[in-house]
């Protein structure tokens, strides 16, 4: 936005670059405006012979009030949203609003270039109206964007994101616009609600907005922020073996959460533990140094003529008791699969621990010795697909999905996104439990 005028008293701060909250003043079509700041730009000044000042100065405005915007009621808010991929027009009745999705005026281009060169581009329009006519509170559809972008995000691999809203009134006249610093992140096409056919992307966000909203409500995780690593992560490109860390320290995090709302991080609870901490420890050590000799206890230290040697390697061994006391990743991650009703054979969740290991300890992927005779060498990214699968499924299934989602475990080398073989309905087990 350029102003028409400075005022005086304004030019102090523009010229030393002190922060600047917001400005107001009128547009050189004679419109007022009020514009809060995110950034500006340099001002240009000049002068006359009478020692007057006039000049202009850009900003880069976050919130852009046009007239009489602050007293005028709202009919419609439109989001403009880069990275969506899609087919045909979409619409959902998403809390109290009516949301309608359309593509972009130029989205053939843009959906081309973000495939070409994986950078994110505009490409839908997002409208958001209310059945009782008018938008009472612009923030909380604004919220409803937030989610439903999250939504989105899961469900197409990468970030998709909204840049700014238009607001209109009932004459379709716009009166407002408001900015926001989104992250976003580049176009990945590794999705897992895929665009065909277009029922699938409907019945998903249908499904899986009220129980994204309890998810979050509930706080056992920063769902959003869980869903926004997992979209940075398969989008991004890099090192596999690095990606793949990212996926697997995201289920981590979802299963020790899991773990410690349920009160099952621990055998024993810490605080019984800690008080009978010296008794255990006592015991551990008489039973360690009746059954090793000090040679055994000594042979891996460097000097093993060390005086008093075998006390402190005993010692050491005693203090490990919490690690003991803690419950593995792979029964903390069985339990949580069994809350979410998941169906998954035992051969995959050994296969995906196997590879969560080599990776956390090894930085690597199996390689063909570590696999468990009889078995096939899976080359890195099989394995990588293997932990995007198993990864999304539990994603989906605290999220209560019940539709179909693009299996990646499944994936072919020749198949194309959307074949039969890859596309499969959620797999659940029978019983009365609820998911999360």
């Amino acid at each position: 936005m350029r102003l028409h005028e400075i005022n005086l008293a304004f030019l102090p701060s523009i010229i030393n670059y002190d922060s600047v909250e917001f400005v107001s003043g009128y547009s050189s079509d004679g419109q007022y405006i009020r514009a809060n700041i995110t950034l500006s730009g340099p001002a240009k000044l000049s002068s006359d012979s009478n020692g007057g000042f006039s000049g202009s100065v850009e900003f880069y405005a976050r919130e852009l009030i046009v007239g009489n915007a602050l007293s005028t009621p709202l009919v419609a808010l439109k989001f403009y949203v880069v990275n969506f991929e899609f087919v045909s027009q979409l619409k959902w009745r998403l809390g109290v609003y009516d949301v309608a999705v359309k593509r972009h005026d130029k989205y053939q281009e843009a959906e081309e270039e973000m495939r070409a060169t994986k950078r994110p581009k505009m490409t839908a329009e997002l409208t958001i109206t209310s059945p009782t006519a008018y938008i009472a509170n612009e923030y909380e559809a604004e919220r409803v964007v937030h989610d439903l972008c999250a939504l989105l995000s899961l469900a197409k691999g990468c970030q998709i994101q909204w840049l700014y809203w238009d607001a209109y009134t009932s004459d379709e006249v716009r009166i407002k616009t408001y900015h926001w610093n989104g992250i976003i992140s580049q176009y990945g096409s590794l999705q897992i609600i895929v665009k065909m056919p277009p029922e699938d992307i409907n019945n998903f966000v249908q499904q899986t907005f009220e129980p994204y909203r309890k998810v979050n409500e509930r706080a056992i995780w920063k769902f959003n922020k869980a869903i926004a690593h997992y979209a940075s992560t398969v989008s991004r490109e890099g090192f596999l073996e690095l990606r793949a860390i990212d996926l697997v320290v995201l289920v981590d995090y979802l299963t020790q959460h899991y773990a410690a709302s349920e009160n099952t991080t621990h055998f024993i609870q810490p605080s019984s533990l800690d008080a009978k901490r010296s008794v255990v420890q006592k015991l551990i050590g008489c039973a360690l140094e009746s059954h090793f000799s000090a040679k055994d206890l000594v042979k891996n230290e460097l000097s093993t003529a060390k005086k008093g040697a075998m006390r402190v390697i005993v010692s050491d061994m005693t203090n490990m008791i919490d690690c003991l006391n803690r419950r593995s990743f792979p029964s903390s991650l069985r339990r949580l699969l069994k809350h979410l009703n998941l169906k998954i054979d035992e051969a995959e969740v050994k296969m995906f621990v196997a590879i969560r290991n080599k990776l956390i300890h090894d930085s690597n992927f199996l390689k063909q010795d570590d696999f468990p005779e009889g078995t096939l060498y899976e080359s890195p990214w099989r394995q990588f697909l293997r932990i995007l699968s198993l990864t999304s499924r539990i994603m989906l299934g605290i999220l209560q999905y019940r539709g179909y989602y693009y299996d990646w475990g499944r994936f072919e080398k020749a198949e194309w996104a959307g074949a039969e073989t890859g596309r499969v309905r959620m797999p659940y087990v029978g019983s009365n439990e609820q998911p999360l």
